[in-house]
């Protein structure tokens, strides 16, 4: 039996604005959102010093990598508008979270990867290793 999933966020981060008005001018409800001097984590001393939103994809764990990230690229094509009027620009970072028992294949069409990089995307890919069966 197989097992795998795969999990999509991206995270916009900006300097000028508050993670209240950045989640205001995007639109929509962003999963979790931080605000400039929020702490890093309870263990730690460390703030943030950054606001951000992220916003997860509503796409089933149990669909294809590929599906992920043709949401994440929807996602961005409709908030192009609200992104472009924020100075300085917001920084993207597009997370996907892959497990498979399986072989796993994640393809990127030209015009995907010329939209992510003309939106300074920063796209990362964590791995997870499967669950072992029980026996």
């Amino acid at each position: 039996m197989s097992s795998s999933w795969a999990k999509m966020s991206v995270k916009i981060s900006a300097n000028s604005l508050s993670a209240r008005e950045l989640s205001r001018q995007i639109g929509g409800t962003p999963a979790r959102s931080v605000e400039v001097g929020q702490p890093v984590s309870p263990r730690s001393a460390s703030v943030h010093v950054q606001a951000f939103c992220i916003y997860e994809s509503p796409i089933s764990s149990e669909s294809t990598p590929d599906e992920h990230i043709a949401w994440a690229i929807s996602f961005l094509e409709s908030i192009q508008g609200p992104l472009s009027t924020i100075h300085p620009k917001p920084e993207i970072d597009l997370r996907l979270g892959l497990s498979s028992t399986e072989q796993c294949c994640l393809a990127l069409t030209a015009t995907e990867l010329s939209f992510l990089g003309a939106q300074g995307a920063q796209i990362n890919f964590d791995v997870y290793p499967s669950e072992s069966e029980s026996e």
